[in-house]
């Protein structure tokens, strides 16, 4: 968490000993000036802000205030005893008050891009197969217009139909992965639910082989997500 420009103003107030509104304001005398120009160096390492708005924030002061203030503390820290301590003592109330957010493991980013990379493996293999759906489909189609009534090309409707809704599944849990976060444990727990619809619409197309070959019936069973991914 950074701290504001205000916050800084009044912790330098409060460790040099000077009011606030003495930094912010336009007394000069020594003790208020060297105090100032102290916010103004801390503000430029402890915020994002620009020489021009830590000028505005102290008192609407000008960019080339603040950069002269910087450069003398600079130069006074590595002679000035007192000056070292007193913005020491800053530096521990802002640590104290704005304690810096928790540094991101070096590898947590990619980790989350190989398991991103691996997600986008598993979404070109549900597309793959949704789109062999489709053609089977199309094939299923024709072969039932050729026979209709047969047994047989009954089961293998029923088979290309288990296959479309298998592979609606493989989509939806490969685009529910992709717009997860960079979150390991998340995008984690999307590519478990996008490897585990692949595999059923795997075994969905090997039920369809087993049909085409009498080997084995198809499931005339709908559930519930059978019908919402038939109708949607």
């Amino acid at each position: 968490m950074r701290p504001r420009v205000r916050d800084i103003v009044e912790i330098v107030a409060a460790e040099f000993k000077v009011p606030p509104l003495a930094i912010t304001g336009e007394q000069r005398t020594a003790d208020v000036t060297l105090a100032r120009h102290a916010a103004m160096w801390l503000a430029a390492r402890r915020t994002a802000l620009s020489n021009a708005a830590i000028g505005r924030e102290v008192g609407r002061r000008d960019h080339s205030t603040v950069i002269n203030a910087r450069r003398r503390i600079d130069r006074m820290l590595g002679t000035d005893v007192s000056l070292s301590k007193l913005v020491a003592g800053c530096e521990a109330r802002l640590d104290a008050s704005f304690p810096a957010a928790p540094e991101m493991p070096p590898d947590a980013v990619a980790t989350a891009h190989r398991v991103l990379r691996k997600l986008a493996d598993i979404g070109a293999a549900a597309e793959a197969a949704a789109a062999e759906a489709a053609s089977v489909g199309d094939h299923l189609a024709a072969a039932l217009t050729a026979s209709a009534g047969a047994r047989r090309h009954n089961g293998i409707a029923a088979a290309g139909r288990e296959i479309e809704t298998a592979a609606r599944r493989a989509v939806a849990a490969v685009n529910d992965a992709r717009n997860q976060s960079l979150n390991p444990g998340a995008a984690r727990g999307a590519r478990i639910a996008a490897e585990r619809a692949v595999d059923e619409l795997e075994h969905a197309l090997r039920r369809l082989d087993g049909v085409r070959s009498g080997r084995t019936e198809p499931s005339t069973q709908e559930t519930d997500n059978d019908r919402h991914f038939r109708h949607h």
